[in-house]
């Protein structure tokens, strides 16, 4: 499933760049990292065995933290 679904999102990335933008495109893909944080943390709740870091209170505001920036750095190249 997970191999299908990165199949899929590339395609999508790939068509994306041709339609649209290229440099929006391009910055909005390197967002994955984030939703995958965002599925993983949730589910590792119920199956402990997929994400096997512990993960404390600093990493996680670091992580946060890192990803506003990412944010904030990929808002300026849309606008």
């Amino acid at each position: 499933i997970g191999g299908a679904f990165g199949t899929t999102a590339m395609l999508l990335v790939i068509y994306a760049a041709a339609k649209g933008p290229i440099s929006a495109v391009s910055a909005l893909s390197s967002l994955a990292p984030l939703f995958i944080l965002l599925y993983i943390i949730p589910m590792s709740r119920r199956f402990p065995d997929i994400y096997t870091d512990k993960i404390s209170s600093q990493q996680l505001a670091q992580k946060v933290f890192l990803t506003l920036v990412m944010f904030a750095g990929i808002t300026l190249i849309i606008v």
